[in-house]
């Protein structure tokens, strides 16, 4: 489901005051991303990114800390894609 999509949230938010985001990971580096590619597939995959390498955990686990921080108090509907500018 894609949050942007939640036509609910306006009013909901303001009675929890609470926010509604999405991360969407890119390719991981995780045993699920891993199982049944070739080293192959996988250096392929790593060089069509443009960080030049897959995603790793920590990555993911930046951009979760990013959203739920007051660093990102303004930000609500959006969905985070955290793919290394992959497209």
């Amino acid at each position: 489901m894609d949050c942007k999509r939640l036509q609910w949230q306006p009013l909901l938010l303001r009675q929890i005051d609470h926010r509604v985001d999405c991360v969407a990971p890119g390719p991981v580096e995780t045993d699920f991303f891993l199982k049944g590619k070739t080293r192959e597939e996988i250096a392929a995959r790593a060089a069509g990114a443009p960080a030049g390498r897959l995603g790793r955990q920590e990555d993911i686990a930046d951009a979760i800390e990013l959203l739920v921080s007051r660093k990102a108090q303004w930000i609500s509907g959006q969905t985070l894609r955290a793919n290394g500018g992959m497209a």
